[in-house]
């Protein structure tokens, strides 16, 4: 399965907000992703589908899991 790396910058859809993906949870064919941010000196962080945000910066997928 391919992902998005950790450490790219998004942001998610109807926000001003910046953030960056932190980790991701793959659980079944679904993929989530924690983003990441700073509001002042107070740490946020959510879980979205890759469908709730965009890229700021173009970035290919890598490959994820175990090999045979």
């Amino acid at each position: 399965m391919k992902v998005l790396k950790c450490g790219i910058e998004v942001e998610p859809k109807n926000t001003k907000i910046i953030a960056i993906i932190t980790a991701c949870c793959i659980r079944f064919d679904k993929v989530t992703y924690e983003l990441s941010y700073f509001n002042g000196l107070e740490y946020k962080s959510f879980w979205l589908h890759e469908d709730e945000f965009k890229l700021i910066n173009k970035s290919e997928k890598v490959e994820v899991g175990f090999k045979a």
